[in-house]
């Protein structure tokens, strides 16, 4: 059984003050990634569950390996949830469930198949696009035509997007309920213990992005690559890598592209760090043995473009190696938030940027 720190009670506890209050919107909790926003949706759906059972769920986001944890949390928290999975990537075809987590992708392909509900919960909710042809909007679209009523309540620890600022600005939320993601809120769940306090060191290599253009509020991926993935960089920057990390249990990698993943992997291989490159078009065996194997200690360093942004749950990671440059707000943050989960035998996460 799960015991909530104060702060997710009081997040679970400002849903039910929004509404009682009279809000009308669609609400929005701000929580610093490795805080534990995914108990809160838990702690509320049973609540609720338990009082009203007729009361049906869901919770979307877009990573199978979000819709697991989540799903995970739930049952930690009410172990004979009625709880079903809809995700192509899990293998799991569950619709009638009263309380199902899905991912987006896979859920749209049939969405009036899950019926009237009433609330659904958005994980990763700062990766909502406002374009009309979105699949999120497609989706709550066709679950307010079966449910006009229908709540939308969503998660994020960055409650702003490149290009839109915050999420309650010209979006599909309205109110901002509970936030602990400012520098006074970062701080205080730091001095308590509940998040793990980043460290930063200077680097005598530097990485040139000069020439590289961007779009819609980041660098260009492929031009990105091209300046980045230079041997003789890449193999300074992991020299220093593995002397700053000589002590560091597990090292999470960011690359600037997949290619440059592997690469990066070769290299650590040489300089005596086992390594392991994920990235989507390796095979998902592949990729959950790599985690798996980071996530249980036996496998020092993983490096990837992309896969480790959101979806890692893995508090014992204290080194990270920043090899992809970005102006996204939001994803420094993400990155930055992979070693904020506290551990036993650690004392902050080192950052290499």
């Amino acid at each position: 059984m799960i015991t909530p720190r104060y702060y997710q009670t009081e997040a679970v506890q400002s849903i039910y003050d929004y509404y009682m209050n009279g809000g009308r919107g669609n609400p929005l909790i701000a929580l610093p990634t490795a805080s534990g926003k995914s108990l809160i949706p838990a702690l509320f759906i049973e609540q609720v569950m338990k009082r009203w059972p007729n009361q049906r769920f869901l919770l979307i986001t877009h990573v199978k390996e979000l819709i697991r944890q989540n799903a995970d949390k739930m049952l930690q928290v009410w172990e004979n949830a009625p709880l079903g999975i809809y995700s192509a990537g899990l293998k799991r075809r569950d619709i009638i469930s009263p309380i199902v987590y899905g991912g987006i992708q896979s859920m749209i392909k049939i969405a009036e198949a899950f019926g009237h509900r009433d609330i659904i919960f958005i994980d990763e909710a700062h990766l909502i696009s406002q374009d009309e042809d979105s699949s999120y909007l497609k989706f709550f679209a066709i679950m307010k035509r079966i449910n006009p009523n229908v709540k939308i309540i969503g998660l994020t620890a960055t409650k702003f997007r490149m290009g839109q600022g915050l999420l309650t600005q010209d979006g599909l939320f309205t109110d901002i309920i509970y936030d602990l993601t400012d520098m006074e809120g970062f701080n205080r769940l730091i001095k308590e213990g509940y998040l793990a306090p980043l460290i930063s060191r200077p680097t005598s290599t530097k990485l040139d992005v000069s020439n590289v253009g961007t779009q819609r509020g980041e660098f260009i991926q492929g031009q990105l690559q091209y300046e980045v993935d230079r041997a003789e960089i890449t193999w300074k920057a992991l020299q220093e890598a593995v002397y700053f990390g000589q002590d560091r249990r597990s090292w999470l990698i960011f690359a600037s592209g997949i290619e440059h993943s592997n690469h990066i992997a070769e290299m650590l291989w040489k300089l005596g760090t086992e390594c392991a490159s994920v990235y989507s078009k390796q095979s998902a065996e592949y990729n959950d043995a790599a985690l798996k194997a980071h996530k249980e200690l036996s496998l020092r360093a993983i490096a990837s473009y992309s896969k480790l942004t959101t979806g890692l749950d893995h508090p014992a990671a204290d080194l990270l190696i920043d090899l992809r440059p970005t102006i996204s707000v939001v994803l420094h943050v993400q990155k930055n938030g992979r070693l904020m989960r506290t551990f036993e035998g650690k004392s902050n996460g080192l950052v290499l940027d």
